[in-house]
């Protein structure tokens, strides 16, 4: 598979992209070049199922207010068993920065409400399955714990 993702370098600076669940077991590289981010992968046996290819990590360097499309430019792929083109549908998204002013407190998904979900984020966390976001830090105390997702979810059932 090959993949092509653009986004405005004004905006966001790509730092970071690792394989994701999908992809654990395939050959996988990458290369940042200004505004896109290269993806290559490559399995034996193919891959299936639910899940994601990469993950991407960016710094925000925008000002609040700034916009950057996430675009899928092209992707290209190959069934396993005979080579066969693939169709992948893509679907593109956008990313507005916003103010540590405009952003409500545990609030994890941007929608400027606490909700269950909000509290989900903030345990997956707390895990390390997801990179920390110090809105969600609840008491204060400069990290993300279980104890944060617990206040968290009572202002959502409240």
């Amino acid at each position: 598979m090959d993949l092509v993702l653009r986004y405005n370098p004004a905006v966001l600076k790509a730092r970071e992209v690792r394989r994701g669940e999908l992809t654990e077991n395939s050959l996988f590289d990458f290369n940042i070049q200004g505004d896109r981010i290269r993806i290559g992968i490559a399995s034996r046996d193919g891959f299936q199922g639910e899940g994601s290819l990469a993950e991407i990590r960016f710094d925000v360097v925008g000002a609040a207010g700034s916009i950057s499309p996430l675009r899928i430019e092209s992707v290209s792929a190959n069934r396993a068993i005979d080579s066969a083109t693939l169709v992948i549908p893509t679907e593109g998204g956008v990313l507005t920065v916003i103010s540590p002013a405009q952003a409500t407190r545990g609030d994890a998904s941007g929608d400027r409400r606490v909700r269950a979900l909000d509290a989900l984020i903030a345990l997956q966390m707390a895990v390390g399955k997801r990179a920390e976001d110090l809105t969600l830090d609840m008491d204060d105390n400069g990290k993300i714990t279980s104890l944060d997702a617990r206040q968290i979810l009572k202002m959502a059932v409240e």
